[in-house]
């Protein structure tokens, strides 16, 4: 089955969703109604990776397992509306999502066995800790769990993680008739190289944005750093956290080989519609119909989220972020 992926990512209300509305537009090309966080939330890929193969012990590499394969379970199931988190991540994609995860950690797994250790009760309540240790002292409950022995060499574990990818999404992309899986925020700008090596083959578009413009929206939806932005040292705080997380930049630079990195800016995406999609099409280097021009990327529309920054009421902080940040940072 030839499908290949493309990765958009952001920092953060940078306007990487902008460029996945306009991929959907393009024949062949489709997004799963969800961002794809497996590989960088905590407890996902790569996680699993540090725990498993760069920084082994025995009993922490059992409870990676057991915290990843929890993980998967909120994932696929069905999110209720006022009670809890899911995202039915199976029924999207058409797959038995827990049975593919239990097949990944048995390929990774040389043996199963039951164990104990005080590890697992740190977690425990004091109420849940008192009961469980007096019905151990009773015999009323055994000390001991099923555990996993996991120790794969980093080419094993690339391998098996590159077919569980692969496996995840192939109904989906035959189902749909796709050459491209677009996946929303898979790859972390921050840790890009460890991320793009569980795919055979995947191309990442990063999107950014004027500073300035994301300051006034996280402060709007009160997101991320967005609620501690209202305080007098916001502007301070902001240019640190900008700062921190676009620490790579100067990386993306000067290492990244460019036929499988494209960086965008929103703003140009925006004002310059018609060349940045020639940058694009060149970049995945692929011929590309645009079936559905403007149905979901509307530049107009995209256009009045440029300049936010003109009229926010502290204009100094505004100043002080162009002058910290002035190199990602332009006048519109």
């Amino acid at each position: 089955m030839n499908f290949s992926f493309v990765g958009v990512s952001g920092y953060g209300w940078s306007g990487s969703g902008a460029v996945v509305d306009l991929l959907k537009e393009f024949d062949g090309f489709c997004v799963p109604s969800f961002e794809f966080r497996l590989i960088k939330d905590p407890y996902g890929i790569i996680d699993l990776e540090t725990f498993l193969v760069e920084h082994w012990e025995f009993i922490r590499q059992d409870m990676a397992i057991y915290d990843f394969i929890r993980y998967c379970q909120i994932l696929n199931r069905k999110g209720l509306k006022f009670t809890r988190y899911g995202l039915d991540i199976g029924k999207k994609l058409n797959v038995d999502f827990m049975a593919e995860t239990q097949s990944y950690i048995n390929n990774l797994t040389k043996l199963n066995y039951y164990g104990s250790s005080m590890v697992y009760s740190y977690g425990l309540s004091l109420s849940a800790f008192l009961i469980n240790k007096i019905m151990r002292k009773f015999g009323l409950r055994k000390n001991n769990k099923k555990m996993y022995l996991s120790r794969p060499g980093q080419t094993e574990f690339l391998i098996e993680t590159r077919r569980y990818l692969f496996n995840l999404f192939k109904n989906y992309a035959r189902d749909n008739k796709l050459r491209f899986i677009v996946l929303d925020q898979a790859i972390p700008t921050t840790n890009i190289d460890k991320a793009m090596r569980y795919f055979d083959e995947i191309k990442l578009i990063i999107v950014d944005r004027d500073p300035r413009d994301i300051f006034v929206d996280l402060v709007n939806q009160k997101t991320l750093i967005g609620p501690e932005l209202l305080n007098e040292d916001a502007a301070e705080k902001y240019i640190l956290w900008h700062k921190t997380l676009r620490v790579n930049s100067e990386y993306l630079n000067n290492n990244v080989k460019s036929k499988n990195v494209l960086r965008l800016q929103f703003e140009n995406l925006v004002l310059d519609y018609d060349q940045c999609i020639k940058e694009i099409i060149s970049f995945l280097g692929t011929e590309m119909n645009h079936i559905d021009k403007q149905l979901f990327f509307k530049p107009e529309e995209s256009r009045k989220n440029i300049g936010l920054w003109k009229n926010y009421p502290h204009q100094g902080q505004m100043n002080q972020i162009y002058k910290e940040l002035q190199s990602s940072c332009f006048e519109t």
